[in-house]
């Protein structure tokens, strides 16, 4: 048996209407300017915590929407380095080092064994304070991690929620 059912129209305030007509466009705006300023508070970060020449490497791949509300924005290291800019040993690439930086190398690195070159080669110049001159060796333990991108990201997942809820607060406002 069909029942008969009650509809209910409620007016309600023009301007509310018209806020909530342009709702998506606002929301899609503040996502973009929320995604924009978590990556420039990113590379901010990794300009400050990165040693050496790392810093001139940060780059940020601006906010762009993936999909329909999905954005995305970049801020990294860019690996796209030279020769020219740090020079690398045999069978590795130049473009690892911000990587072998964070991670760390040879027994403080994934790996966890000592670094050693190929037969019938040396490594070096590596400079050693107890002779006071450079001197060339077989191994080497290698380098402890300096996680700076990591760091990086932690600071950035503590201010993202303030960011939020900033933005959330600019968002309510009518124009």
């Amino acid at each position: 048996m069909d029942a008969p059912g009650n509809m209910v129209i409620v007016e309600g305030d023009r301007d509310a209407k018209r806020w909530m007509r342009t709702a998506n466009a606002r929301v899609d705006d503040w996502l973009y300017e929320l995604v924009d300023e978590m990556i420039f508070v990113a590379a901010g970060r990794l300009r400050e915590r990165a040693p050496g020449s790392i810093p001139g490497l940060v780059d940020i791949r601006p906010a762009h929407e993936t999909a329909t509300g999905a954005f995305e924005g970049i801020a990294g290291v860019e690996p796209d380095i030279t020769e020219e800019t740090f020079h690398s040993g045999l069978g590795s690439d130049p473009a690892d080092f911000p990587v072998f930086v964070e991670v760390g190398t040879g027994i403080f690195g994934p790996v966890g064994q000592p670094i050693s070159s190929i037969p019938g080669h040396l490594m070096g110049p590596i400079f050693d304070p107890a002779v006071g001159r450079n001197i060339y060796v077989q191994t080497i333990q290698g380098q402890r991690p300096q996680r700076y991108a990591e760091r990086s990201f932690e600071d950035l997942v503590d201010v993202a929620p303030v960011m939020i809820r900033d933005g959330l607060f600019e968002l309510g406002r009518r124009d």
